[in-house]
């Protein structure tokens, strides 16, 4: 999805799609970053950050909480730093992609679901995937706060698409029978 349009235009003016919160555009893979200073040869790390980057143009009033799921990766290798960017291949974003445009309101209407017709067994509510990443069992997690789903990805410098690997079959299970 490199090179990609800017598909929002922001033609709300909404506060959370300007500026420093304005969307990033491209998914990028630059190699060899320019840094000041000198980059210690014996620093050896990845900082991955998940965060809210709306791939379209929100149907109503955007909130930060609404954007897709995109990592930004910075690794530091042999005195180098590289940096990656990925959007969040959640089944959500996935119809959207599809259709070319948004297809699921923000948090400020959220009841006004989608033709299901156009996100199939995506669901009708977007769990954006744009708040928290973890490491488990060997594998990233990216999570929203209030989500039924994790999402696993792919670790290669080629890709981060996301597949679904946990649901909310069990939990609601256990919180039928709770009392709390």
């Amino acid at each position: 999805m490199s090179a990609a349009p800017n598909l929002v235009t922001n033609s709300r003016n909404q506060p959370f799609l300007a500026g420093e919160m304005a969307p990033v555009t491209d998914e990028l893979d630059v190699a060899s970053c320019r840094t000041t200073g000198e980059v210690p040869g014996d620093l050896l790390g990845k900082f991955i950050q998940n965060g809210p980057n709306p791939r379209f143009e929100p149907l109503g009033r955007y909130h930060m909480f609404d954007g897709d799921g995109m990592l930004h990766a910075i690794e530091f290798a042999e005195g180098r730093v590289s940096y990656r960017n990925r959007w969040i291949r959640t089944p959500m974003l996935a119809a959207e992609m599809r259709a070319g445009r948004a297809l699921y309101p923000g948090l400020a209407d959220l009841m006004n679901f989608p033709d299901a017709s156009l996100v199939g067994d995506a669901g009708p509510i977007k769990n954006p995937a744009n708040t928290n990443i973890i490491r488990h069992a060997g594998k990233y997690l990216a999570r929203t706060r209030p989500a039924c789903r994790s999402r696993s990805l792919q670790t290669s410098r080629r890709s981060a698409s996301a597949t679904s690997t946990a649901s909310c079959r069990a939990a609601s299970r256990r919180t039928r029978g709770s009392t709390r």
